[in-house]
């Protein structure tokens, strides 16, 4: 499994939100530079358990870029797979809802859900 990126703001990432379960089990990680945004649920050491694009911050590329995946940058979602092909501006009010278990979160933005990151999805 990957390790999740520190908040150092290396290259650029910064983590705009770092939410713990009930039980100490499970962080939600929400990080973004200035292209996009991605939410990585993690446990305690850091380990990746599950991760979900949330959005383009600049115009999609045609195809999936694996040289920025490679460096271990955010993804940005090709085209053909965004409602905002032409980007959307940064996220707003974040909040996470956690399943009763705390091994998978909702995550909603200003009220409206955003992303679901379910316990199986490891």
């Amino acid at each position: 499994m990957a390790i999740f990126r520190s908040a150092s703001g290396e290259g650029g990432t910064e983590v705009v939100l770092a939410a713990g379960n009930p039980y100490g089990s499970r962080t939600l990680v929400v990080e973004r530079d200035e292209d996009s945004s991605v939410a990585y649920l993690c446990s305690p050491d850091g380990t990746v358990h599950g991760a979900v694009w949330l959005a383009n911050h600049r115009p999609a590329p045609a195809v999936v870029d694996l040289a920025r995946i490679n460096a271990g940058r955010p993804p940005l979602m090709p085209r053909s797979g965004t409602l905002h092909p032409d980007g959307r501006r940064p996220l707003g009010q974040l909040s996470p809802l956690w399943f009763e278990e705390g091994d998978g979160v909702a995550l909603y933005e200003d009220d409206e859900l955003l992303a679901v990151i379910p316990g199986w999805a490891t």
